[in-house]
C-alpha cells in the first residue's frame, strides 16, 4: 500500500515556532538574497515548504527557519507548510540534520553541546577537524587538540619538540642513568620534560604574562618555556648544580625569552619561606611541576632529597610541599603536576597518581581536569622484560589539573593587547602578523619556530 504524501498547508506565521538552539546559521548577505529569492519567485517558496512537528504540543519548525524568518521580515502572513505528524525526538533531529547538510553555515557551539557527533556524521555533517599549523584554526590556536589524549608520537609534536632539542639540554645537571637502566640500553634514561607539553599545559590553564611557581623545578624545560612565552617563572630545586645548570641555559637562552626564569636552591619543605626571602611575588597565577616519582629515580644522596626516602616518609613530605605551594596560589587559578604511575618492591602500583589527586584535594584544590600524554620511546626494549611478570610497559604520563576556586573565573583568553603583543614580537625579532602572533594568541607553527630559533641565534 502506498503511503500517502504530506500535504502542503499555508498556515499563518503566528501559528509556528522557530526551532529552539536552530544549529543552522545565515550569513547577512545570505539572508538578503534568500528574502529576495521568496519576494520574487512565490513557486520557491511552494517548493521548499516548511516542515513542522507537533510533538510538543505546538507547531515547531524542523526544516525552514531561515525561510521562515526570511517571510517574517518581508511581511508575509501565510507561509506554505508541511506537518509531519507523531515523530519522536530522535527522528525529528535527524530531519533538522539532513535538510541543512547542504545549506547555510553551522553553529558548532551548539552542534558540539547539544547533539551526537557520530550521528551528525552518519547524517552527512562535514565536522571540524584539527588542523595543521598553517592552515590554522584549533592547531594554531591552542598548539594541538586540547583533549585528554595527547600523543607525543604525533608528527608535529616530534617536529616541534626536536626544535626545542636545539635550545634546551635538560639532562644537563643530572647524572645519566637515574632509571638504573642497563646493558643494550645505552641512553642517558634521566627523564627530562617534554617542551611541548609545558607549551601546551601553560597556554591552556596559565594566564598572559602570568607568574609560575614550581616547587620541583628539576631541570630547565618549564622555565624556559614560560620565560619564552612572556611568564615570569619561580622555581626551586635542592640541587645546586642542577640551578646552576639551569640558570647558565637561561643565559644562553636569553636572545628568545621575554621573561628570565628564576630558580633558588633549597629544600620544597620550607618553600614558604623560600618564596619570602626570594621569589618576586608571594601569590602565584600557576603552579606547574613535576615531582620526583618517589624512589623509580634517585637524584642525590642528600637526607632532604625526598626521592631517597621511603614511601610513606615521601609522601608525608610531597603532601606538605603540595598543601604550602597552594596557599600561594591565587584564587580562580589552576595547578598542573605531571606524574605517572610507580611500582613497590614487590610490583604491584602504589597509586601514585591517586595520593597526588588526594594530596592537592586535602589542600582545599578540586580536580578539574586529566589528560594523558603517550610517547610509545623505547618501549621495544623493555616488552619482553616486563612480561614475563605480566606488567604492561609504562607508555604514559598523567596531567592532572586542579583548580582553586572558581575554573570559570579563568575563561580561557587569547591575549588582545596589542600594543603588548606588538612589543613581544618586537622583542622576539618576529615581523608582526595576525597568523604569527605568539604568546597566548596564536601557537607559532613548527616552521616558524625553527626560523625564528635560527634567526636569533641558531642552535645552542
Amino acid at each position: 500500500m502506498t503511503k500517502p504524501k504530506a500535504q502542503v498547508e499555508y498556515r499563518a506565521i503566528t501559528d509556528i515556532k522557530e526551532l529552539p538552539g536552530n544549529p543552522r546559521t545565515i550569513k547577512k548577505d545570505q539572508f538578503e538574497k534568500l528574502k529576495k529569492s521568496i519576494q520574487d519567485n512565490a513557486d520557491y517558496f511552494e517548493a521548499r515548504p516548511i516542515i513542522l512537528s507537533d510533538r510538543t504540543g505546538e507547531l515547531v519548525i524542523l526544516a525552514g527557519n531561515q525561510r521562515y524568518k526570511a517571510a517574517k521580515a518581508i511581511g508575509l502572513k501565510e507561509v506554505p507548510t508541511i506537518l509531519l505528524p507523531n515523530l519522536t525526538e530522535e527522528r525529528e533531529k535527524e530531519i533538522i540534520i539532513r535538510d541543512n547538510v547542504e545549506n547555510g553555515d553551522w553553529d558548532f557551539d551548539i552542534l558540539a553541546n547539544e547533539w551526537n557527533e557520530e550521528e551528525l556524521d552518519a547524517w552527512g555533517v562535514d565536522l571540524p577537524r584539527p588542523k595543521t599549523y598553517e592552515d590554522g584554526s584549533i592547531a594554531r590556536d591552542f598548539l594541538t587538540t586540547p583533549s585528554t589524549l595527547l600523543l607525543s608520537s604525533d608528527p608535529d609534536w616530534q617536529e616541534r619538540k626536536n626544535i626545542w632539542k636545539t635550545r634546551i639540554k635538560s639532562e644537563k645537571g643530572r647524572a645519566e642513568n637515574l632509571m638504573g637502566f642497563s646493558g643494550l640500553i645505552t641512553d642517558t634514561y634521566t627523564s627530562i620534560f617534554d617542551p611541548v607539553l609545558a607549551e601546551c599545559l601553560y597556554k591552556w590553564f596559565g594566564i598572559p604574562n602570568g607568574t609560575v611557581l614550581d616547587p620541583f623545578a628539576g631541570g630547565s624545560v618549564r622555565g624556559i618555556v614560560a620565560g619564552w612565552l612572556g611568564m615570569k617563572y619561580f622555581g626551586n630545586d635542592l640541587s645546586a648544580e642542577q640551578i646552576k645548570e639551569n640558570r647558565k641555559q637561561a643565559e644562553q637562552n636569553k636572545d628568545i625569552l621575554l621573561e628570565m626564569p628564576q630558580w633558588s636552591i633549597g629544600d620544597s619543605a620550607n618553600i614558604d619561606q623560600i618564596i619570602k626571602d626570594e621569589a618576586p611575588t608571594d601569590k602565584f597565577d600557576m603552579i606547574m611541576s613535576r615531582p620526583p616519582y618517589a624512589d623509580l629515580e634517585v637524584y642525590s644522596d642528600d637526607p632532604a632529597d625526598i626521592s631517597n626516602m621511603p614511601y610513606e616518609q615521601f609522601l608525608e613530605t610531597y603532601r606538605k610541599i603540595i598543601k604550602a605551594s597552594c596557599a600561594h596560589l591565587k584564587d580562580n587559578r589552576f595547578a598542573v603536576f605531571v606524574v605517572g604511575e610507580i611500582r613497590r618492591p614487590d610490583s604491584t602500583l602504589r597509586g601514585f597518581v591517586q595520593d597526588t589527586i588526594e594530596a592537592f584535594q586535602d589542600a582545599g584544590l578540586r580536580y578539574y581536569n586529566h589528560a594523558i600524554l603517550g610517547n610509545r620511546a623505547n618501549i621495544g626494549l623493555r616488552i619482553r622484560g616486563h612480561m614475563r611478570s605480566r606488567k604492561l610497559v609504562h607508555a604514559h604520563q598523567d596531567a592532572l589539573v586542579f583548580t582553586k576556586g572558581n575554573p570559570d573565573g579563568q575563561k580561557y583568553e587569547q591575549l588582545d593587547d596589542k600594543a603588548v603583543v606588538k612589543k613581544m614580537n618586537e622583542q622576539r625579532k618576529l615581523i608582526t602578523q595576525t597568523d604569527d602572533i605568539l604568546v597566548f594568541t596564536n601557537a607559532q607553527s613548527n616552521e616558524a619556530l625553527r626560523e625564528n630559533f635560527e634567526e636569533i641565534g641558531g642552535a645552542q
